[in-house]
């Protein structure tokens, strides 16, 4: 059996041109955000030597994303999803070009690279709802949940490329010029959009001119769903305590490791390594239980999170990242999959709104209370903190779990 057929057998989406369009797209242009990220965090933190700030700015694309991609989601179920992200892909290459001439010419301040990273939130409070619910116009309804979470493991691919590429170009061609390369790589996702052949346009109802009532249906449909709300719940959850850690890594490299940006983008590669594996293993077919996906997730990047504070090797740093980040989209990845599956066709775009609402608030806000923590009792000690509270999430889920079967 060829590889094409193994790979096909695993995921049936592979079969349609339009999604192996998108997974490359995607490939690429997540692999430069990565870039950015890795680059944009040590940035941050030999501008300012400042925990809480360096976290604060990390996470406000985040949070700015997280109040508005209800709207985003509305926007998503209004208009061509195909021409949205056209929109989307050409504003987030002009942000990265900017901030990277700004850099390389050397009149980048803080406050502009706070005002580009708002700028930022606000492309992807409409980029990431229309993103996740073009899905259904070019798969079939079946393998929505499979191509969801594996949407998730190309996201975690991309943060080893990109983590890796990092690694290397940090040192090789300076921050400027990485936030140039993650500007280029929009281009894929424009080129990909491009050359797909979608047979039919999604409908879109001549009555959606009022964007307040949509918002109105949006959260009386979530209301009315106690799967989709549970869903939620987690999401936000896991987000807050267990992607919090990565505001503050910077910190750790150089107060525990004594390293330096090269050594921070290998960590960040490892985590990106076990979350490629973690978010593959949940998108495969398996009559495995979600709770139980959740629980061993949990369980386990909570575990490695509290480890790698008490260790100053950096061998075992890097496993333990890689633990950490296998764990975390073990369970996250489940869970947006599954929610992916339930929500209805005609209000995807606002349920993607509430989903990315949940995970980038949850991840914005847990970035910023984990990075003042640190300031205030150490970096060790936030990670515990976020630790601890992904393994009592574990056991709640474990006992509700057992309580549903009683």
């Amino acid at each position: 059996m060829s590889i094409k057929a193994i790979i096909v057998k695993i995921l049936p989406a592979f079969k349609g041109r339009n999604y192996r369009l998108h997974v490359w797209g995607q490939l690429i242009s997540s692999s430069g955000t990565w870039l950015q990220n890795v680059t944009m965090g040590w940035y941050i933190w030999d501008l300012t030597h400042s925990e809480s700030l360096t976290a604060l700015i990390l996470a406000m694309p985040r949070c700015v994303s997280a109040c508005l991609t209800i709207f985003g989601g509305i926007i998503s179920d209004k208009f061509d999803k195909r021409a949205v992200l056209y929109v989307t892909n050409f504003l987030g290459m002009a942000q990265a070009m900017l901030l990277g001439y700004m850099v390389i010419n050397n009149v980048s301040r803080i406050w502009i690279v706070i005002l580009l990273s708002i700028c930022l939130g606000l492309i992807n409070a409409i980029d990431g709802p229309a993103r996740h619910s073009f899905l259904p116009e070019i798969v079939d309804r079946t393998e929505i949940r499979q191509t969801s979470s594996f949407n998730s493991a190309i996201g975690q691919s991309s943060q080893f490329v990109g983590s890796s590429l990092g690694a290397v170009l940090l040192g090789l061609i300076g921050t400027g010029w990485t936030f140039v390369l993650n500007g280029l790589s929009f281009m894929a996702v424009i080129i990909m959009l491009r050359m797909m052949k979608i047979d039919k346009k999604t409908e879109i109802r001549k009555d959606q001119n009022n964007y307040f009532r949509m918002f109105k249906e949006g959260v009386a449909y979530v209301a009315r769903q106690p799967k989709i709300r549970w869903y939620l719940v987690l999401i936000g959850s896991l987000n807050f305590f267990g992607f919090s850690y990565r505001g503050i890594l910077p910190v750790v490299v150089e107060q525990i490791f004594h390293s330096g940006a090269k050594n921070y983008a290998v960590l960040m590669a490892c985590a990106g390594i076990g979350a490629l594996i973690g978010s593959t293993l949940s998108s495969a077919k398996s009559k495995i239980s979600l709770n139980f996906f959740v629980v061993c997730g949990s369980l386990i990047v909570g575990s490695a999170l509290i480890l790698f504070t008490l260790t100053s090797v950096f061998i075992l740093g890097m496993s333990l990242m890689f633990a950490a980040g296998f764990g975390l989209t073990l369970s996250s990845s489940s869970v947006r999959g599954e929610c992916q599956e339930v929500m209805s066709s005609d209000m995807r775009g606002r349920v993607n709104g509430f989903v990315m609402m949940f995970a980038l608030g949850g991840t914005g806000l847990g970035g910023i209370v984990t990075g003042k923590l640190a300031e205030l009792f150490g970096s060790q000690l936030a990670l515990i903190v976020s630790g601890v509270m992904l393994i009592i999430i574990a056991i709640i889920v474990f006992v509700l779990d057992r309580l549903s079967k009683h």
